[in-house]
């Protein structure tokens, strides 16, 4: 990737060209008491699992991701229904040929000291998350950018190597935020940080500079970091919390039934699967004596795409904690990478019949 204005070459290694395979949709429980967040001015949430970081680049975990959207706003943000709509770029062009975005900021957009959020900054962020010193897992999602200019304090272009049909969603997450001079601790989003606490919650505090502050409700909101859904569930029950990050499995009709509209039910894009251990692996971990089993994981989609599973699995991406190495399957995926319509869907369902036939993990379940 090459960054202009002024021009500054840098090159990634890892050509992601999005990630894995059998795709679903499924349905996500969580908790929310209404009656309380109408009149509330402090909003009181389940985090879930306490987040692997809160740096924008380096992030990666689900409830980091939950956070970083309260503190930070990218080029787009989403609706209700989970579209990708205007965020600090207030409109965006794209060329004829799907290769060049034009996006125009929002002149009032500021950081949470008051100053001025420019095109530059946006440029400043992409160009940190491909520094090797930030160690950023999520950079290859920028693989197919071929530069980033800043036309002028508000007008960014960015030209693609190739068309990418899941680009509108890129701009929504946190490796495409925008990073301010010096790289200090400022917030681009509605809410800044007040106040962290490891292990219990994360205190976020309206952002009065934010371009839209007047249509931020609540003053407030604190994310409480909740390992076990069961026992979120209880600080529910009791008042503590007014939405939960999750509900515990096997208990939807009984929630359903006990608390009625309080349970609300909505679209997600996920899978589990077993992390399984190639023979040779196997081999050398018994010879020098190292127990080893076998591993759950999982992937909630950044955007709905079968490439964004799938990636994980390709053998230059920080995120293969499969350790999958298998040439023919990485071929696949950047020969997907430049494919667009039923070639790609062919191609993409190609690289996960592969991964599976190498029985790389063992799926469990989708939703």
């Amino acid at each position: 990737m090459t960054f202009v204005s002024p021009t500054i070459p840098i090159r990634t290694s890892f050509h992601r060209r999005s990630a894995t395979g059998i795709l679903r949709r499924w349905l996500a429980g969580f908790l929310a008491a209404w009656c309380m967040l109408a009149t509330a001015g402090e909003i009181h949430r389940g985090l879930g699992p306490s987040p692997d970081t809160i740096d924008i680049h380096r992030a990666q975990g689900l409830s980091a991701f939950n956070l970083l959207r309260d503190l930070h706003e990218g080029l787009l943000t989403r609706d209700a229904a989970g579209r990708p709509v205007a965020g600090i770029a207030r409109q965006w062009a794209v060329s004829d040929d799907g290769l060049t975005w034009t996006f125009e900021l929002d002149p009032q957009a500021r950081w949470s000291d008051g100053s001025a959020l420019t095109a530059d900054d946006f440029r400043r962020g992409f160009i940190r998350a491909l520094d090797p010193e930030a160690a950023s897992p999520t950079s290859g999602w920028l693989a197919p950018i071929e530069t980033v200019e800043a036309l002028s304090r508000h007008r960014l272009k960015i030209r693609l190597k190739h068309r990418v049909p899941w680009f509108e969603e890129l701009p929504t997450l946190p490796v495409t935020y925008p990073w301010p001079a010096g790289g200090s601790a400022l917030f681009s989003g509605p809410f800044r940080l007040a106040e962290r606490v490891p292990g219990a919650h994360f205190r976020l505090e309206k952002n009065t500079h934010y371009r839209e502050a007047g249509s931020v409700a609540a003053d407030v909101i604190v994310w409480h970091v909740t390992e076990d859904p069961s026992a979120e569930l209880a600080r529910f029950r009791t008042g503590e919390l007014h939405i939960t990050e999750s509900v515990p499995p096997g208990r939807h009709d009984w929630l359903k039934r006990e608390l009625g509209d309080s349970l609300r039910v909505a679209p997600y894009l996920g899978s589990f699967y077993l992390v399984n251990e190639e023979w040779k692996v196997f081999v050398t971990n018994r010879r020098h004596g190292r127990i080893t089993e076998v591993v759950r994981g999982g992937w909630i989609a950044d955007w709905a795409d079968p490439g964004n599973f799938l990636g994980n699995f390709h053998s230059e991406s920080p995120l293969n904690y499969a350790f999958l190495e298998d040439s023919r399957f990485d071929r696949l995926l950047d020969r997907a990478g430049t494919a667009a319509g039923e070639a790609r869907t062919e191609l993409l369902w190609q690289a996960e019949q592969r991964m599976l036939d190498r029985n790389a993990i063992i799926p469990l379940y989708y939703y």
